[in-house]
């Protein structure tokens, strides 16, 4: 087995030990997907509505004096998400923060800090969504360090949301189009936590996009509203596939800081991964992303991984990478019921 130390994280963290440069073979990857061009009627999501803009805003937070603040949320107010105790509903061990090493400004010139959140996929491997893992940039800028810091785990230190923290680079992602078609990225550790025996990996379902649909789903991701290390959950059901973009429209509440965070089913007993929360829907006339109910013209959308995971290259890096240990120990967590809103924490 290996060193399973983590970083602390500390009130005080020293900067050194949270960055590294971005990975020799984190290069494009010459069997990404073609870029998609949509339709306005059918990509009215936050940061798409002007052309070829496919930052879907569920990362980046203006900061103040060193504070992340939430600049909108996309929630439907009659299936609200809410926060789950991560000390119980250890099934959702697995998915952790993603936060940039470095700030940056967006189109209007504010600086910003980028946010999102991440699920292990192995012991050494997360994904994410390809608008987290870069940062808002549409394509990697040659020489641009990627890096960010991936915080996982329960502290018992009352003043440390986290257990403790490693460091991704993106290894593999897919050529995002319009409308965030292929918004998906696969960030390598430094340290390979999933391994610990009090985190493990999710596993992940073979269902296609298609075969979602009309199955219930639960989502859940580190929101930029709620305290640090507060996991908001939701659940909904799988409405349509978008045929722009290939994303899945569902009923699932969510809030930026979720992107990238986890869409899973019950599948075979145990809690399966089988997207990432991806868009939040927009009214293009008033600009609101706030609805009082679901409805497909008003879907949030998740992006469906089997595809991506069971590709041949992707499926035979991730399985040399479990066949270094020996079991999942998230395997029996994952069977785990569903939390119901009554369990979850004041929030």
């Amino acid at each position: 087995m290996r060193n399973m130390k983590l970083h602390t994280i500390c009130i005080l963290a020293v900067s050194s030990i949270l960055t590294i440069a971005i990975e020799a073979n984190a290069q494009l990857d010459p069997n990404m997907e073609a870029a998609v061009d949509c339709s306005v009627a059918e990509c009215m999501f936050r940061g798409n509505s002007q052309a070829r803009d496919a930052i879907a805003g569920f990362q980046k937070l203006p900061t103040f004096n060193g504070e992340a603040k939430l600049q909108k949320v996309s929630r439907y107010e009659d299936n609200m998400d809410y926060v789950v105790d991560r000390r119980v509903e250890t099934q959702f061990a697995p998915i952790g923060e993603l936060e940039s090493v470095g700030t940056g400004r967006d189109s209007r010139g504010q600086e910003v800090r980028f946010y999102g959140s991440a699920v292990l996929i192995s012991p050494c491997y997360v994904i994410t969504s390809h608008h987290v893992a870069f940062q808002g940039d549409t394509e990697p800028v040659e020489g641009k360090d990627y890096s960010m810091k991936f915080r996982v785990g329960v502290s018992s230190n009352p003043e440390s949301a986290f257990l403790g923290n490693t460091v991704a680079t993106p290894v593999k992602w897919g050529r995002l189009g319009a409308c965030n078609a292929n918004d998906w990225a696969i960030m390598k550790l430094k340290t390979c936590v999933g391994a610990r025996p009090d985190i493990g990996w999710m596993e992940v379902s073979k269902s296609s996009a298609e075969q979602l649909v009309s199955k219930n789903i639960a989502s859940a991701g580190y929101a930029g509203d709620r305290a640090r290390g507060s996991l908001s959950f939701s659940v909904g059901k799988a409405t349509k596939v978008n045929p722009v973009n290939g994303l899945v429209k569902h009923s699932a509440s969510y809030a930026p800081g979720q992107s990238g965070g986890a869409v899973m089913v019950v599948e075979d007993g145990i809690l399966k991964l089988v997207g990432l929360n991806t868009t939040e829907y927009v009214d293009h006339k008033t600009g609101s992303n706030q609805f009082g109910t679901y409805s497909d013209e008003k879907a949030n959308e998740f992006f469906s991984i089997s595809e991506v995971v069971n590709r041949a290259d992707i499926k035979a890096m991730l399985d040399a990478d479990k066949a270094q240990y020996e079991t999942n120990p998230a395997l029996a967590r994952l069977a785990r019921p569903m939390p119901r809103r009554n369990q979850a924490q004041s929030i």
